[in-house]
């Protein structure tokens, strides 16, 4: 056996590093974020963190094993979220030693006012280091801020690379972006069929927004075949959860007859779902909408 491959196989059995996964501690049971890759154990949403049981396990955690980038982080993400500055001095240490979740936590801070820290040049530094190393919510960060020109030079070109990069690793945010993009051919060639098939990952996560884009294309047959039921199928799962945007398609749509078949000749059930979707959709209030759907809404 070669010298350089026997001490190779010798690092991997005497290295805890490398020889077994690092051991799972309380600080992670009760404070892995549900948004950290890195994490050990499952995440806990803000709202369901028992904040004095986790900071006093993240505590004892650190206190066995000081400088641990990950346990900073989660002892951080709990100072932070209760307002306090201790958790900054967590957060940097932890995105010193290259915690991606730690990284991108910290410069959303050093981005806004929270916690008197802003700095938005070092913020986007701190936030294009874990988009570099892979961090999928980065990721989706910088594309929104370039696509918008938020703090920064507004570039198309950057923001989909970065949505790019994030849809690949199943963001639906990105996706749903992406799928934006190519309707409304800003930045990209327009082409409603790779819109459809980006939006594939936001209709998976059950997202209204992308369920409202995909039944207009469903409905007109732009982008994949024509299935005005599918579209209202659609349409009707976003608007009864709340989503007002689908409401006004599913009346305008009721409207025109395209559900019923009667393209052009809405039949009077028609103009009642129609109007029975318009006034859900909140059109009540103007009096060109009222007349539209044909008098006031109850």
């Amino acid at each position: 056996m070669k010298s350089w491959l026997f001490f190779l196989l010798a690092a991997s059995l005497l290295s805890p590093g490398l020889a077994r996964a690092e051991a799972v501690t309380d600080c992670d049971r009760w404070a892995a974020a549900p948004g950290d890759p890195d994490r050990l154990a499952p995440g806990v949403a803000a709202a369901e963190l028992d904040f004095g049981a986790a900071v006093a396990a993240c505590r004892q955690a650190l206190a066995g094993a000081p400088g641990n980038a990950r346990l900073d982080y989660q002892l951080g993400r709990l100072l932070a979220a209760a307002r306090d500055p201790a958790g900054l001095g967590h957060l940097e240490q932890a995105a010193a030693k290259d915690c991606r979740a730690a990284q991108h936590l910290l410069g959303l801070i050093l981005g806004s006012d929270y916690l008197g820290a802003a700095d938005g040049e070092r913020s986007r530094a701190l936030i294009g280091q874990a988009a570099a190393a892979g961090h999928t919510a980065s990721q989706v960060h910088l594309g929104r801020l370039y696509w918008e020109g938020s703090g920064v030079k507004r570039d198309l070109a950057t923001a989909l690379r970065w949505y790019r990069a994030a849809a690949d690793q199943g963001s639906p945010e990105a996706a749903l972006a992406l799928a934006e993009a190519h309707l409304a051919g800003e930045g990209v060639a327009k082409d409603a069929a790779r819109a459809f098939a980006y939006l594939a990952l936001p209709l998976a996560a059950g997202d209204n927004r992308a369920r409202t884009l995909a039944a207009s294309l469903y409905v007109l047959g732009e982008g994949v075949a024509a299935d005005p039921a599918k579209g209202r199928e659609l349409l009707e799962a976003a608007a009864g959860e709340g989503h007002l945007g689908a409401a006004l398609n599913l009346g305008i749509y009721h409207q025109s007859g395209v559900f019923s078949g009667n393209q052009g000749k809405p039949t009077e059930a028609d103009r009642e779902a129609a109007r029975d979707w318009l006034c859900r959709a909140g059109l009540q209030g103007r009096r060109a909408r009222r007349e539209y759907i044909g008098g006031g809404c109850p």
